[in-house]
């Protein structure tokens, strides 16, 4: 599953227009779009259309913010998992989503839509809070929802997606930029000045004065100026405009103002000219991609654009070193610019009456029309890059060194002749020679011994081979259960033929059962048996089995622990936020006996009254400090509880008709039943 959260501009902001697209209130087929709709936090949430009235009224309230006041998050799941959700799951993953992104306790709208290929959900939330009146916009929110996606797929059983991955460091765009380059398949300006970012941070280092930063982004076709409270980096050839802080943060117009003074406006930077500038070129990297590439201009008509703008630069440069005063110049250069655009504003207006393609529809059309070329460079990725690997070569590069001398000194002790002593010498220069193959061994290692910076290089290595893998590995998976279902079938069988007492029998079948269930342990088992008898295929699914499952246990481990940490966290705020604050160890102390005897974490909340209220598997208990409250179903982990917490073995019961209720009264340490019984 994936999700996306859809922005928009305060101008075109309308809470009531998003609500009733997400019901499809105003779509012809209604029942043929949306499967599920219902509203959350409202005074009437029955009320789909009064609870909208609800959500403008509140939006009202708040008349200090500029900003849009909804929040448009879309949900989508994979086809394989349409049927494993009901309408309570739904609502259940808009909670956790709510939780997550700070709206729990904020009004929302929300539906599911099974009109595209895909099912998905939409959710409009109220950003703003309905009793404190405030906005509230989540930070960082893709992280947010990459977590809560990749939970709920665990959770359910659903589909894994990608998600993010930490180790990609590769430059992260604006939706604005990551837009066009999905849209049109060409490099974005933001990405061209990421491209540029460690010659500019280079040159701007040496920057004494605003006039020598100005000079440094002029080199880069590229133009600084004050925009609002900040700076921005503008195409001096184009509209194109990027925040200065995202390129680097020492760009702001803070951290700026403080080394070079108050901001001055750029001076005589029109007679600088470029080295390199921004121009549109493919955002896919692909060796097909030059001859494509060439075409694409020349159907286009770039290609006579690129050519004036060649002509021109020729004449610029002509002008610079022409023996002419400053203002003379001046007047020149911009007769010169002028004339330029005015010939390129002539092509582009003759491509405009024809109908041009971006780069993507290109590519498209062209595979459509059976060019393999064209299907590999939309097949082709813009490569990840891994943090991890200059280290781990050059720690490679030191192992091997130090094993090659290890090897040599250990064969001065050996007798060889001349023939064994040189086939000796050429067996340790394969295994130490620094090449990418032994560099792979190495890796798989360290990744055995625990090294997480190689597992994540091993896994960013060999993503390649996963799609081979997942065929192989589905065969030897089925093969796998038919050997498990004959073998259990053969054991429980030869079982039969032996007489043993009843509990002994019992604890032999759960022992079989264990041994021949199909499951991942099992699987890897049974793959090491086949690497055994010789099979080939075996080796690598083995491997990635074997990280899978050291992943999953991992993560299993790690998951405990938080929480583990989340469950005291919460037991010291929620103790100190009760009025009963001064008993805080005390209370520590009570929650940690009823985990004891639970053996796992358990789900309680503080009342305002300082009561310990758990929601236990047998049933709720409430510990009020004078009597302990519990239902029918709990009364043995009650006088358990009570039996630990108290030091008390021995607790009598004893009946009242007047009370209603179950209940340990913690000071006679008597025990009381809510319907007549039997004394004990």
């Amino acid at each position: 599953m994936i999700s996306k959260h859809i922005h928009c501009k305060a101008g075109n902001d309308n809470y009531k227009r998003l609500a009733d697209y997400i019901a499809a209130a105003k779509h012809a087929r209604k029942q043929e779009k949306c499967l599920h709709s219902w509203c959350a936090g409202c005074i009437d949430n029955e009320d789909y259309e009064s609870s909208i009235t609800e959500v403008e009224l509140t939006q009202s309230l708040n008349t200090r913010s500029e900003k849009e006041k909804s929040y448009h998050l879309i949900v989508s799941f994979r086809k394989e998992d349409e049927g494993k959700l009901t309408k309570e799951d739904f609502k259940n993953i808009e909670q956790e989503f709510a939780k997550a992104l700070g709206f729990e306790e904020h009004q929302r709208h929300c539906a599911v839509h099974i009109n595209t290929d895909n099912i998905h959900m939409h959710v409009a939330y109220n950003m703003i809070h309905p009793q404190k009146h405030t906005r509230h916009e989540p930070y960082r929110d893709y992280k947010v929802r990459d977590e809560v996606c990749r939970k709920i797929e665990k959770q359910y059983n659903l589909a894994v997606d990608n998600g993010i991955d930490e180790n990609d460091l590769s430059v992260k765009l604006n939706d604005t930029s990551a837009r066009v380059e999905a849209q049109t398949g060409e490099e974005s300006f933001e990405r061209y000045c990421h491209n540029q970012h460690d010659d500019i941070m280079e040159l701007l280092d040496k920057a004494k004065t605003w006039q020598d930063i100005h000079k440094t982004f002029a080199l880069f076709g590229l133009h600084l100026k004050q925009s609002g409270n900040g700076l921005a980096i503008k195409n001096s050839k184009g509209k194109q405009v990027i925040k200065a802080s995202s390129l680097d943060r020492k760009l702001s117009l803070a951290s700026l103002s403080k080394q070079f003074g108050k901001f001055e406006q750029a001076k005589d930077i029109e007679n600088i000219l470029p080295t390199i500038w921004y121009k549109k070129k493919p955002a896919q990297q692909n060796p097909e991609i030059k001859e494509l590439w060439q075409e694409f201009l020349k159907q286009n008509g770039q290609e006579k654009i690129q050519a004036i703008k060649e002509k021109y630069y020729k004449e610029k440069v002509k002008l610079i070193t022409l023996g002419v005063n400053r203002k003379t110049k001046s007047e020149l250069m911009k007769f010169t610019r002028n004339k330029e655009l005015a010939e390129i504003n002539e092509v582009r207006l003759q491509l405009s009456r024809n109908q041009t393609k971006n780069w993507l529809k290109f590519l498209q059309e062209k595979a459509n029309n059976g060019d393999e070329r064209a299907l590999k460079v939309l097949q082709s990725k813009r490569p990840k890059i891994n943090p991890h690997k200059d280290e781990l070569w050059t720690a490679f590069i030191k192992d091997q060194q130090q094993a090659m001398h290890l090897a040599r000194l250990d064969m001065k002790g050996k007798v060889f002749t001349p023939e064994q002593r040189n086939e000796e010498l050429q067996t340790i220069a394969n295994d130490y020679a620094i090449t990418e193959q032994n560099f792979m061994r190495y890796l798989k290692t360290e990744a055995d011994n625990g090294n997480n910076k190689a597992i994540s290089l091993l896994k960013s290595e060999e993503k390649q081979e996963v799609p081979q893998i997942e065929t192989a590995r589905e065969r030897l998976w089925q093969a796998f259960e038919k050997d498990q279902a004959i073998a259990f079938k053969l054991a429980k069988e030869d079982l039969k033929g032996k007489i043993l007492p009843a509990a002994q029998f019992i604890e032999e079948v759960q022992d079989l059962k264990n041994n021949y269930e199909v499951n991942q342990e099992n699987f890897i088992r049974y793959l090491r048996s086949e690497l055994k008898n010789g099979s080939k295929e075996v080796s690598s699914i083995l491997r990635f089995e074997q990280q899978d499952y050291k992943d999953k246990r991992l993560t299993s481990k790690y998951q405990q622990s938080l929480i583990n940490r989340d469950i005291q966290i919460k037991a010291k705020q929620d103790i100190l936020q009760s009025n009963n604050s001064h008993q805080v160890k005390k209370k520590l102390l009570d929650i940690q006996v009823m985990e004891q005897i639970l053996k796992k974490p358990v789900d309680y909340k503080i009342s305002r009254t300082g009561a310990i209220i758990y929601n236990t598997p047998q049933g709720k208990i409430i510990d009020e400090g004078k009597r302990i409250v519990f239902a029918d179903s709990a009364k043995d982990l009650a006088a358990e509880y009570f039996s630990v917490k108290s030091g008390l073995r021995n607790i009598t019961i004893t009946q009242d008709n007047c009370i209603n209720k179950n209940i340990i009264n913690t000071k006679s340490a008597q025990y009381i039943r809510k319907t007549q019984g039997l004394t004990r």
